[in-house]
């Protein structure tokens, strides 16, 4: 029996589109990211540059959790590294509010909550193959071949049966 991926493959679609969206805005838009934090002097060049870099590895993330929603139980490696993405943006998160960064408590929060619930959810519906049917197959091969085994040994055997003990003297 096969586990239901369908929770699964319906957080993997929300992981894709918001991680397509933000990617898009970091690659695409960096002056979005500017105006909706409210930073002076954003975008400059160092940081259109960053900014298009950390787009450009969101895309591919997205294109990872993509993919991993079409062959979930075969993905658990795109799986983990979605979720110590999640995690690590969460850190980094909890990491700037910490030392009282530039940008507001408020514009962090629903980021953290997001993050922090994707990483819950994927660690709770992570694929884990359902190895019991496989176990119980090799369980009855084996004792298939053991009674096949047990049939030949006796048909080889002799008609009598063994030899007594050898006597001891005490």
């Amino acid at each position: 029996m096969r586990p239901s991926t369908a929770v699964l493959r319906a957080i993997l679609l929300f992981v894709a589109l918001a991680t397509f969206g933000y990617g898009y805005l970091f690659l695409f838009e960096p002056g979005v990211i500017g105006w909706f934090f409210d930073i002076e002097g954003y975008p400059d060049v160092a940081h259109v540059h960053l900014s298009m870099s950390v787009g450009v590895l969101l895309l591919v993330f997205a294109i990872g959790a993509l993919l991993a929603m079409f062959r979930p139980l075969k993905s658990g490696c795109m799986i983990t590294m979605l979720i110590l993405l999640h995690f690590a943006i969460f850190l980094f998160d909890v990491v700037l509010l910490a030392i009282g960064s530039v940008i507001p408590m408020w514009f962090l929060l629903p980021e953290m909550g997001y993050t922090l619930l994707v990483s819950i959810l994927l660690i709770r519906f992570f694929p884990v193959r359902d190895n019991s049917v496989e176990l119980s197959e090799s369980a009855g091969q084996l004792v298939r071949a053991f009674k096949k085994q047990v049939k030949k040994e006796q048909k080889h055997e002799p008609a009598s049966p063994l030899p007594p003990p050898p006597e001891t003297t005490l």
